[in-house]
């Protein structure tokens, strides 16, 4: 007689999962809902699994949140190393401000940005408001050290402080992002930035943003 295959061991285990499909579909409802706004119901339903998997495979909301952020900044905010590889300041800042405003308008994903999203968090959730402040300290930091490089080579004039102009550059950046996310259309967010470029004192000749 063939022997029984023996069933109970798959009883009780977490169906299998794409890690990387559930993180981005978690990204998704935290960008669409925010921190707080986000229920575990939510967030299970759009990965596909239960709670149990959830907290064995990729933690708790905050760890979950951690992750979709990280996967966000990887694929969503892929334009920012591009255009640090730019070799002059005003290409730099051309791009960077063209490939934002597309993203921010972009109606194939939730609107604007999933930072803009999570600005009011509740002092319950403050390691995640911290890690925000982290994430755009970072994003500061970058701007800071293009800048820098563009003051020893002589490409942003020596009476404007790099930290001044990185920290001018994220001002425009988040009024941008706040416009998108109240409605402002592509065309009218290329118009606010055609006079910021005007205006920068430097490079205006050579602007490729049209």
């Amino acid at each position: 007689m063939a022997a029984k295959t023996d069933t109970r061991l798959k009883l009780g285990r977490p169906r299998k999962f794409n890690e990387e499909e559930a993180v981005e579909a978690a990204m998704r409802v935290f960008w669409d809902k925010g921190y707080e706004g986000a229920s575990l119901r939510d967030l299970t339903e759009a990965m596909g699994i239960d709670r149990k998997s959830m907290y064995l495979t990729l933690g708790d909301k905050e760890a979950l949140f951690l992750k979709a952020l990280e996967c966000y900044s990887v694929t969503h905010l892929s334009f920012l190393p591009k255009a640090l590889e730019k070799p002059t300041l005003r290409e730099f800042v051309d791009e960077l401000f063209d490939a934002a405003i597309r993203f921010w308008t972009d109606k194939s994903h939730p609107e604007a940005c999933l930072s803009i999203q999570n600005l009011a968090v509740s002092e319950e959730a403050e390691s995640i408001k911290r890690a925000l402040m982290d994430w755009r300290a970072w994003g500061l930091d970058q701007f800071r050290r293009r800048a820098q490089r563009a003051h020893a080579e002589g490409d942003l004039p020596k009476q404007i402080r790099p930290e001044a102009f990185a920290r001018y550059l994220a001002v425009i950046m988040s009024g941008l992002a706040h416009q998108a996310a109240t409605g402002a259309t592509l065309p009218e967010l290329k118009r606010a930035i055609k006079i910021f470029r005007e205006t920068m004192p430097f490079g205006v000749e050579n602007s490729t943003v049209r």
